[in-house]
């Protein structure tokens, strides 16, 4: 690991002890040709606890510190990727590690087009169309504009899905439910194959299997 490396994690981890909030959603996606998925998210600062179902395997995502893991708790396999330092960086700069879809959206050039719903139930539209199709996400309206629907077109393939957040925690623990750090690290029973940044791209790029399960957040682990 090189020294910048260290010193971003170090800050990273400095940055989300210091805010230390404590997030969770639930969402729902479907379209695309598949079964609906449906992720559970949890985030204390910038870690990340993701669980989904695929294929009748239950996956867990941890993102923490310098590490990408993730863990097929049917086989009780994991693999552990390396995080490279512009991953990292941007762990200081967003107020959790999932739900960011509108500011993502914006800085590839969306704008907000319209509201939509009626009443507590109205977010602001922002939408992007390109080469590559058409997104969008409806934000709410208060200080946290937190996604409740993301849509995407793709033009290549014609395929639309739709994700739906279903509901939305903050401040867990000021609920009286206290999240252990522990809960953002896999079991230690769990047999890991560690992996630096370089040799988990050279697997990418072989065609073979990189890890035991998709890499469901590309961004944690490689940055945007």
């Amino acid at each position: 690991m090189t020294r910048l490396a260290a010193l971003l994690i170090a800050l990273a981890l400095a940055a989300g002890a210091a805010a230390a909030e404590t997030w969770h959603a639930e969402r729902v996606t479907s379209g695309a040709g598949g079964a609906p998925r449906v992720e559970r998210l949890w985030s204390k600062g910038p870690a990340l606890r993701a669980e989904i179902v695929l294929g009748g395997h239950a996956i867990v995502t941890y993102v923490k510190g310098d590490r990408y893991v993730v863990v097929d708790t049917l086989t009780g396999k994991g693999t552990s990727i390396q995080r490279n330092a512009k991953a990292i960086a941007e762990d200081a700069k967003r107020a959790r590690p999932f739900g960011n879809e509108q500011p993502a959206l914006v800085a590839l050039g969306a704008e907000k087009v319209k509201s939509e719903g009626a009443g507590d139930a109205v977010c602001e539209l922002y939408r992007i169309t390109d080469q590559a199709g058409r997104r969008e996400v409806c934000v709410s309206t208060g200080k946290e504009q937190l996604p409740l629907v993301l849509r995407v077109w793709d033009r290549k393939s014609g395929a639309e899905s739709e994700t739906r957040y279903l509901a939305w925690s903050k401040d867990l623990e000021q609920q009286g439910a206290t999240i252990p750090d522990s809960f953002f690290s896999p079991d230690p029973r769990i047999a890991l194959e560690s992996l630096t940044q370089e040799a988990f791209l050279a697997k990418a790029q072989s065609g073979e299997p990189a890890a035991v399960a998709p890499i469901l957040y590309p961004e944690l682990l490689v940055g945007r």
